[in-house]
Parts: C-alpha cells; sequence; structure tokens
C-alpha cells in the first residue's frame, strides 16, 4: 500500500511509494493544500523522480498565493494547464493555418486527385480531367500559393482554351473552355472547404464567365417520328 499523507511544510503534502526508490529514499509525491474562495482545495504536483523537491512546491504554493493576493492569473493549478493546453492548442491551430496558406496550386491538385477525383469521378471523367490539369491548369496555375490565385489568373486560363478569328469572335474550344472552367470552379471550392484559401477572398472562378456551347437542334427524321409515334 501507498504511504499515508503527511505534510511535509506549510500546505504542501507528500506520501512515499511502497516500492520505487528516488536515489536512496522512497519516492514521494507531492501536493498542495491551500483554499480558494473559502474552499479547501488540493492540486497534484508530481513525483521527486520528476523533479518534484519540497522548495519547489513552496514555490509553485507562492505564485499561486500571489494570484490569490493580487487576483491576476488562474486561481489554481487545474486552471492554469486547461489555459495552458488551450493556448497550446490555438498555437498549433494557428501553425496548422499558416501551414494550409502555404499550399500551392499543385498541391491542391493533388489533395483533390485523391480526396474527390478518385472517389466520386469514373475512370473516363478521372482521364479527361487529368489531361485538362496537365495541359492547361498545372503548367499556368502549378506554382502558385493558392490563396495568391486571381480572378485574372483563372480566367486566362479558361480564355487559353478558346479559339478566335481576327475579329476576336470564338471560333472553337467552348466546350474545353467550359470544362476547364467547371473543374477550376470545383477545385477552389473545395479549397475554400479545406481552409487553403481564406474565405474573405472567395472563389476565383465566381467573376468569370462560364463559357457555353450552343444548345444544338435538329428536325426529327420520318422513320425516328415513327418509332417515336409506335412507342
Amino acid at each position: 500500500m501507498a504511504g499515508r499523507w503527511k505534510t511535509v511544510a506549510p500546505g504542501i503534502r507528500a506520501r512515499e511509494h511502497p516500492t520505487r526508490k528516488h536515489g536512496i529514499r522512497a519516492d514521494r509525491y507531492f501536493t498542495l493544500r491551500f483554499s480558494v474562495d473559502g474552499r479547501q482545495v488540493e492540486e497534484k504536483l508530481g513525483w521527486a523522480s520528476e523533479g518534484w523537491t519540497v522548495s519547489r512546491a513552496q514555490e509553485e504554493l507562492g505564485r499561486l498565493r500571489e494570484v490569490h493576493r493580487t487576483g491576476k492569473g488562474p486561481a489554481t493549478l487545474k486552471e492554469r494547464r486547461h489555459l495552458q493546453r488551450d493556448a497550446e492548442r490555438l498555437a498549433r491551430e494557428a501553425t496548422e493555418q499558416r501551414q494550409r496558406l502555404e499550399k500551392t496550386v499543385a498541391e491542391l491538385w493533388d489533395r483533390y486527385a485523391k480526396e474527390v477525383m478518385a472517389i466520386e469521378n469514373k475512370p473516363r471523367t478521372i482521364a479527361e480531367k487529368n489531361r485538362l490539369w496537365r495541359q492547361r491548369i498545372g503548367p499556368a496555375l502549378g506554382q502558385i500559393k493558392v490563396q495568391d490565385v486571381t480572378d485574372d489568373n483563372v480566367a486566362r486560363v479558361v480564355r487559353d482554351a478558346l479559339r478566335l478569328d481576327s475579329a476576336g469572335r470564338v471560333t472553337a474550344g467552348r466546350a474545353e473552355a467550359g470544362n476547364v472552367y467547371r473543374l477550376l470552379h470545383h477545385m477552389f471550392r473545395k479549397a475554400l472547404v479545406w481552409g487553403l484559401r481564406p474565405k474573405v477572398l472567395g472563389n476565383p472562378l465566381e467573376n468569370v464567365v462560364e463559357p457555353k456551347t450552343a444548345r444544338r437542334e435538329r428536325l426529327l427524321t420520318p422513320a425516328e417520328i415513327g418509332a417515336l409515334l409506335t412507342a
């Protein structure tokens, strides 16, 4: 059994481990015992083998009493640990956010391919998206940070898929440009969800006009009309 608790100094208690040694003496576990707002509080410190001594415990108790006197800071070690954990968590989240905002469009594409295309798309669609990335999007945007991509950057990639005549009229490439637009739009929508781009910047494709192909119409042949009526 563990040894009984003993007061080793005012406000400091300790008990000895039944078998474990620290040097030639039994290892001792220290706690603080003090009053907070009229209630008795006992705070865990740690073992002598972890570096705790009576003098170190007295220093800790002195700091807590100073907080109690001035009202500045956490009144207990438990509160202090919570504050430290919260500070560490916030610092970790801030670091992770900075790292996410350093990602390039090429890194966005790599994640998009693994987490979206590989799960949602059919092989034919995957092959087409890979072609668009390889031929059009990657060379133009791959090395730019996701957060630095502008409307002009993506608009230029979409326009480059169009073929124009001498008067500036589109003669071909609307379908290709439309595919580029939709792929980029979806990629940057995911970038916002994944925190790779500040939400305040929005999706850069929102201010770019989506190229659309004209709807094709034709008359049914007599045979097709007959088959339709029969059905």
